[in-house]
């Protein structure tokens, strides 16, 4: 199979091809050569290109260098109103290779029902789930400020 340009996304050379589970701007990629899914989830006057720029710079390089070095990892990537910063969460522990074949909507609850409960020590845009609990990522700027 031939994939055209917009079934493709290439960021910080990798490249992530489109799920079937994609359903208009609720898109699924896919980066077979780690294992790594990114669910994108962009308010609906959005697309995935948006969510990615209304993400704040140090929080995205983070991000994307994580997705470099890890495999089977999962990113839930939204954007929840129209020009607001967007958010991610990042899950591990999931067979990606069934979770691919779902549609957008049950991959969401899949994630969605892993959460237990939340470590609410602070509020942050960029989170992780470890042990089913829901915690902050720590990232600082270049000036040790940490950013939420």
């Amino acid at each position: 199979m031939k994939f055209t340009p917009s079934e493709q996304l290439s960021i910080e050379g990798m490249t992530y091809y489109k799920s079937s589970s994609t359903r208009g701007n609720k898109e699924v990629f896919y980066d077979k050569y780690r294992n790594n899914l990114i669910v994108f989830d962009p308010h609906e006057n959005s697309v995935a290109e948006m969510v990615m720029r209304f993400t704040n710079n140090v929080a995205r390089r983070h991000l994307l260098k994580k997705l470099k070095c890890s495999k089977n990892t999962i990113v839930y990537w939204a954007q929840p109103n129209d020009f607001t910063l967007s958010e991610y969460i990042v899950f591990r522990g999931f067979d990606i290779e069934r979770l691919k074949r779902k549609s957008h909507a049950d991959i969401i609850d899949i994630l969605s029902d892993s959460i237990q409960s939340t470590d609410n020590s602070f509020e942050s845009r960029y989170r992780y789930v470890l042990d089913g609990v829901l915690r902050p990522y720590i990232i600082k700027n270049e000036r040790k400020e940490l950013i939420v």
